[in-house]
């Protein structure tokens, strides 16, 4: 009886460290969809923005009698343009590209691969268990 005792006492350790890893999953899980949703809070994109700007207006640009940028005369002369812009650049950012995001996906990876051996030996250990109770009858 001690050693079904130790196993339900094992058991019931595993299952705890069960419900402990998948809610750190949801957390990260839902971490993930945060910076899809917001990549501009993760990573500095108005400089990517500008850049972009920049290398699409350069032509029209060095027409000009005075040198400025594309992204300094769209963000100067019609803001409204420039945020509007700026809004659908996030849209289309390749949030994938950031270290955080990709740590995250690593960190999801590795627990989901906890979980599964964690559900693996909390069946094993029940299955032991309903052996040596059907045992003792």
């Amino acid at each position: 009886m001690d050693t079904l005792q130790t196993l339900k006492t094992r058991l019931m350790g595993l299952k705890s460290d069960l419900v402990s890893r998948q809610s750190q999953l949801k957390d990260l899980q839902s971490d993930l969809k945060d910076i899809e949703n917001n990549p501009d809070q993760y990573a500095d994109i108005d400089p990517q923005y500008d850049d972009f700007l920049d290398e699409i207006y350069s032509e029209a640009c060095e027409a000009l009698p005075v040198c400025i940028t594309g992204s300094k005369l769209i963000r100067e002369f019609d803001p409204v343009m420039y945020r509007s812009g700026f809004s659908d650049f996030i849209d289309q950012f390749d949030y994938s590209s950031l270290d955080v995001y990709t740590d995250k996906e690593s960190e999801i990876e590795d627990l989901e691969s906890e979980i599964s051996d964690l559900e693996s030996e909390i069946e094993d250990l029940e299955n032991e268990i309903d052996e040596l109770l059907a045992d003792d009858e």
